[in-house]
């Protein structure tokens, strides 16, 4: 019996020790479980904080960008971030409008290049708990130039049937448009008075984009938006004079001459000038504000001055007189027209003698037409002319005058031409006319095709229209 019991106690001391081992397995096996577990709840929080600096290091580098959007709009050429001319990059602390949150951006900026507007922010942003985890973006701002618009007008405004415009066409003024509009056609006005109906009938007239076709949308294409805000024209002024003051010291400038300069444009990269001795005949003259002139704006003589000018490295050519330009261009050019201090009886003109247009059409080669009064087709230019230039008349218009009493006592050879192909842009204080009626004069087709290159990488010196626009996001 008490062997029995020796036994059972045996039994039981065993089992109660296999227990205590399993038990110990089951702890540590949860144990190790558990310490996994925490092991990787720290891991999963670590990476959820790697994750948030990550998405805030995005949000830091966003605001750098628009630090120096602001910066811009401030100091419109200071790419240096009011350093002077360091290098960069420049090192900004970051803290969150609610404080909490801190850390860093740095910034790289890329002036534009010759001819463009355009600059490059790069900026790089990350978290003060973090500093290793950066994101870099890279945005893209330029400033629009007036080339913006295939056509903007300060004035109210007239295209007939037979004009085909392709890119945005604005006005300060009204807009009637019988043609065909492939972009938008904008107005700053809600309605206006049309001067071409006779008599006028009432102050609000015609609603600020309007055709007399019978089917507006045959006409405007991509739709109408009135009114919009104006565009700014005042700037122009000094924008002439500090073209003179930049083509005195490192560009071409011609004084004063009573008839006047003709330019020729080579396809080497040069220029030819040639003084004007005399005009044709005069002959009646229509320029459209209600009066006929007795005048010529054709050349009858001339004399060479000077040959194979290089184009200016600032791409200047300033002249204090009338202008008569044709030719190939090959580079970047701004030919200006004015004089100083202004008289509206003084205002000069350029007049457009024969095609003026570019040796290549990737954006490198281009040129600018600024006067200070208008920008004129001449009465001998070709049947079919081509003119590829962006071009603005501060005080005037672009137009072919009517001609149609030119040549006394009838009509002449070239009254009445065939097609006008423009492709750049047209900025005119007044309204524009190329062709007229009646009897007619000017030309039947009237093309102006749309330049966008000119948005943002205008010729030398051309206005802009306001202040930086964004272009482009991405990040690196």
């Amino acid at each position: 019996m008490k062997q029995k019991n020796t036994l059972r106690n045996s039994v039981l001391k065993c089992n109660k020790g296999v227990m205590l081992i399993a038990a110990l397995s089951v702890i540590g096996i949860f144990l190790t479980l558990a310490g996994g577990l925490a092991s990787l709840g720290v891991y999963e929080y670590r990476l959820y904080l790697r994750k948030v600096s990550k998405t805030q290091a995005l949000h830091i580098a966003e605001a750098g960008v628009n630090y120096y959007r602001w910066h811009l709009a401030h100091a419109e050429t200071d790419f240096f971030d009011g350093t002077g001319s360091g290098p960069g990059p420049y090192e900004h602390t970051y803290i969150s409008p609610q404080g909490d949150l801190t850390g860093v951006f740095s910034l790289e900026i890329t002036p534009p290049e010759t001819g463009s507007t355009i600059a490059t922010i790069k900026s790089t942003g990350w978290t003060d708990d973090f500093p290793n985890i950066k994101r870099v973006v890279e945005v893209r701002y330029g400033i629009p130039s007036f080339s913006t618009y295939s056509v903007v007008v300060n004035s109210n405004v007239r295209f007939g049937s037979g004009t085909e415009i392709f890119g945005p066409l604005h006005s300060n003024g009204g807009i009637r448009f019988d043609g065909v509009a492939h972009n938008l056609v904008s107005s700053a006005v809600t309605c206006y008075d049309d001067p071409d109906t006779d008599p006028p009938v009432d102050p609000c007239e015609q609603p600020g984009v309007w055709t007399s076709q019978a089917n507006p949308e045959d006409v405007f294409l991509s739709g109408t938006d009135f009114p919009v805000p104006a565009v700014d024209f005042d700037g122009i002024t000094a924008d002439l004079a500090a073209i003179k003051a930049d083509a005195q010291s490192e560009g071409f400038y011609l004084s004063y001459r009573n008839r006047g300069y003709r330019l020729h444009f080579n396809t080497d990269g040069t220029f030819d000038v040639y003084e004007v001795d005399s005009l044709t005949s005069k002959g009646w003259i229509y320029e459209g504000d209600g009066n006929w002139e007795w005048t010529s704006y054709d050349i009858q003589n001339e004399t060479l001055d000077s040959s194979s000018n290089a184009i200016p490295a600032n791409g200047l050519i300033f002249v204090e007189a009338d202008v008569w330009v044709d030719g190939i261009v090959d580079g970047r050019v701004t030919v200006a027209s004015g004089r100083f201090p202004e008289n509206p009886n003084q205002y000069t003109n350029i007049t457009i003698v024969n095609d003026i247009v570019c040796e290549s059409h990737d954006g490198s080669d281009v040129i600018g037409l600024m006067a200070q009064n208008h920008v004129q087709i001449g009465y001998y230019c070709e049947d079919n002319l081509e003119i590829e230039a962006a071009i603005l008349a501060q005080n005037g218009r672009f137009y072919r005058p009517y001609y149609y009493y030119y040549e006394t006592p009838s009509p002449g050879a070239y009254n009445l031409r065939d097609t006008i192909t423009i492709t750049g842009s047209l900025a005119m204080s007044d309204r524009y006319g190329l062709h007229w009626c009646c009897p007619d004069s000017g030309y039947w087709t009237r093309n102006i095709n749309y330049n966008s290159s000119l948005v943002y990488s205008p010729p030398p010196s051309f206005p802009t229209t306001g202040e930086y626009a964004f272009i482009s996001w991405e990040e690196n």
